[in-house]
């Protein structure tokens, strides 16, 4: 039974992210007029301040240590989808063997683009190798600014709602949301603070998606279905 605090708690998140529960069945899941990631995260460093240095540095650190096969993981982790999350189960899974899993998560990274895009451009942060030119980016480059990162975003918001799905896997699957949120920092193309403004609004945006009733029914198929895959 939800205690008056709890009640109280719910309301004031949802009074936060601008959210009218009455409403809340009338868009699928969450859409951009619904969180406003300029109100809910801080500013991110100035190009001059000591903490964007130290990121920098932090990137430099990276680019000297990064071995060929964490290069090439954070390479394939460019691909923003749930199965780049899904390697830490015992057996690989693939869209055709999970399709409302597939759709649903496929989904969640649209709309995770679709909030973080407004971000990017309000809090307008230059991407790290336009401030250190020797910065070399294995990745592919992204026209948008840097801050919050988009991957790390749609990543935590994946891991959040896989991690519900298969809570027998919660640990490996946090620390796989991590890896391949840091693989950004390994590309070269984002800062530290980037990933955890991206892991702050894709744990908001999950918290927002599990008490909305069209995404709990959808969760409930993709979840099945999953779980039946894996033989859970």
């Amino acid at each position: 039974m939800r205690t008056l605090r709890g009640i109280v708690m719910g309301v004031a998140f949802v009074a936060l992210v601008g959210i009218a529960p009455a409403h809340a069945a009338e868009a699928y899941l969450v859409v951009n007029d619904k969180v406003n990631l300029l109100e809910l995260l801080a500013p991110p460093p100035g190009s001059r301040d000591p903490r964007t240095r130290r990121e920098l540095a932090e990137l430099r650190h990276l680019q000297q240590s990064r071995g060929p096969a964490r290069v090439a993981l954070a390479q394939a982790d460019v691909e923003e989808t749930v199965f780049r999350l899904t390697r830490v189960f015992p057996q690989p899974l693939t869209a055709a063997q999970v399709p409302k899993t597939a759709a649903l998560f496929h989904h969640l990274g649209v709309e995770a683009g679709g909030v973080t895009t407004p971000a990017k451009q309000g809090f307008a942060r230059p991407r790290p190798y336009t401030l250190a030119r020797d910065l070399h980016p294995v990745c592919p480059l992204a026209p948008n600014p840097s801050y919050p990162s988009g991957h790390a975003t749609v990543g935590y918001y994946m891991g959040v709602i896989l991690a519900a799905m298969v809570p027998e896997q919660r640990a490996a699957i946090f620390a796989r949301t991590q890896e391949f949120a840091e693989s950004r920092l390994v590309c070269g193309v984002h800062y530290r603070s980037d990933i955890e403004a991206g892991r702050i609004a894709g744990t908001v945006l999950a918290a927002l998606a599990m008490i909305d009733p069209s995404f709990r029914e959808a969760f409930a198929a993709a979840k099945a279905e999953l779980r039946a895959a894996l033989g859970l």
